[in-house]
């Protein structure tokens, strides 16, 4: 039997690997789920149209849930934190500057994601032991587990479509009428290092069948599950009679003796000890708590090692020309436009921006900076928000903080320690994005309100990973190509602990790409 510990994107992508070629898997999961009153209103919701919805469960599913001073809120799942519970009761977190959580979750943070896909460049993975051209048949596999939004535009030169439909949602109209300035301006943009183009997202598109209705509910959670979740992989592979599913249960440790694999468990709800047996066991925990599990696995306590992270940062940008009724359209609100940026000076990998129009989250953040004034500013307010959008940017791992991870022993079990360490080069590279924001504010026609940008600490934007990088020739705390860590031969990590670098653009892709790829090997033998 092999163990696939994990349900995330990581998780499935490899235990799908291995089911479709007829080897039988156990899939051993924490397996927190949402409240079963809050299923109860998504049940309701996505059997009616949006005009049809109640306004009690519409207010459940964006009430907030969190208030604190964060630059960059946690982000919920249908007004739930349940995606980020329980998991402090099995293993302590201990952070010095340092803004992330792990995930016990059915599905893992594929319940939050922003459903962005973009394969990898070359250039931006030079350092790993592997090649694009080893993750691309299964990018391909992972398209297919999915329905893609994606279209032939100036990106498609360096990343390819995986779909023969080129099926694509609508932008909104903000969307369209920037992308319209990028096209006019494309030779200028371009000769600057600019690549750009519509999205590409793991969503349901309207068509030959049902798709996203543009209810603008993106950010909250889609009431009709229309963006992508594992778990939905998760369903299909319960299908087949090559695999089980065993929620409930926390790995602690993993052994090899006498060609076997020994899992340490414990139960979720009652501490129980538990232990499984098998032939190989495939860790997709999440990058934190399969780190936890490694060091413990090999008592490496108070035994440091470096995790890479991906700077996130968000510049609010005001258009010069707004659009007419914004807050009334029908639109999706997840990433519209994706744009590529190159920084020879800084660094050979590129950097990266997503841009977001109208959502009304704006409206709630324009809310709180005004306070008490925000009904007399009310008519400002709505012509802020019909020429408002804001570019998410992310660095490589290059230009980032590093996040240092110790494992140590307490009283009553163990706690990872995560410490940020700064990156001057940082700072350079956000100033590098915010200058080229600015150098082309006529070809955007558009200002960056860099007073009011917001840098996300280490780890914020849950692009995180390399505790136990992929080398050709792995020493201590480093792994083999099929993401087996130095002194196992059964063990193998599947999620992005064992990425070398971490480039700037969308992760859970590759992610989930790279998955695959190890356990296809594996199958293959």
């Amino acid at each position: 039997m092999n163990y696939v510990v994990g349900s995330g994107p990581a998780g499935v992508a490899c235990a799908h690997a291995l089911v479709s070629r007829g080897v039988p898997v156990t899939m051993l999961d924490a397996g927190v789920e949402m409240e079963p009153d809050l299923r109860r209103v998504l049940a309701t919701m996505s059997g009616q149209a949006p005009a049809d919805w109640d306004a009690g469960d519409r207010a459940r599913i964006k009430r907030p849930t969190e208030i604190s001073d964060r630059a960059i809120p946690l982000k919920a799942a249908y007004g739930s934190l349940f995606p980020y519970q329980h998991a402090a009761q099995r293993l302590r977190f201990d952070t010095n500057g340092v803004d992330a959580a792990p995930s016990f979750a059915r599905g893992g943070f594929s319940n939050v994601w922003g459903a962005t896909v973009l394969p990898y460049l070359a250039r931006d993975i030079s350092d790993w032991p592997i090649a694009v051209a080893d993750l691309t048949p299964h990018y391909a596999a992972i398209a297919c587990l999915m329905t893609l939004s994606e279209r032939r535009d100036r990106l498609s030169a360096q990343f390819p479509l995986f779909t023969k439909v080129g099926r694509a949602l609508e932008p909104s109209r903000q969307a369209a009428a920037l992308m319209r300035d990028l096209e006019a301006n494309a030779d200028v943009l371009e000769a600057d290092g600019w690549r750009f183009g519509y999205s590409r997202l793991a969503v349901a598109v309207p068509g030959a069948a049902r798709g996203c209705v543009y209810c603008g509910m993106c950010l909250y959670g889609c009431p009709y599950g229309f963006i992508y979740n594992s778990n939905a992989t998760l369903d299909q592979l319960r299908r087949s009679d090559c695999f089980s599913y065993t929620p409930g249960v926390v790995v602690t440790r993993v052994d090899e003796r006498g060609g076997a694999v020994r899992i340490q468990c414990e139960s979720r709800q009652s501490g129980e000890s538990l232990r499984f047996v098998g032939d190989r066991v495939f860790l997709a925990a999440g990058t934190f708590n399969t780190t936890a599990v490694l060091l413990a696995s090999l008592d490496a306590f108070d035994a440091p090692v470096t995790m890479q992270d991906s700077q996130l940062f968000l510049v609010p940008t005001v258009r010069y020309r707004g659009v007419p009724a914004v807050t009334d359209e029908h639109l999706f609100t997840l990433s519209q436009i994706f744009v590529q940026l190159d920084a020879p000076a800084l660094s050979t990998r590129t950097l990266f921006v997503q841009v977001y129009t109208y959502n009304d989250w704006y409206v709630e953040a324009i809310r709180r900076r005004v306070g008490p004034l925000y009904p007399l500013a009310k008519p400002w307010v709505n012509a802020v928000l019909a020429r408002l959008i804001v570019c998410q940017g992310y660095l490589p791992s290059d230009l980032s903080p590093r996040i240092t991870a110790t494992l140590r022993k307490t009283a009553d079990g163990h706690t990872l320690s995560l410490e940020a360490q700064p990156n001057r080069a940082s700072q350079s590279a956000i100033s590098h994005v915010v200058a080229a924001l600015r150098r082309h504010r006529r070809e955007l026609r558009a200002v960056a309100l860099t007073p009011l940008m917001e840098v996300g600490a280490p780890g914020r934007g849950y692009h995180t990973g390399g505790s136990f990088p992929m080398r050709d020739r792995p020493g201590p705390f480093e792994s083999d190509r099929w993401g087996r860590p130095q002194g196992f031969e059964r063990v193998h990590v599947v999620d992005a602990s064992v990425f070398p670098s971490i480039p700037a653009g969308p992760i859970t892709f590759s992610v989930m790409a790279n998955a695959h790829r190890i356990g296809s090997a594996a199958a293959d033998g």
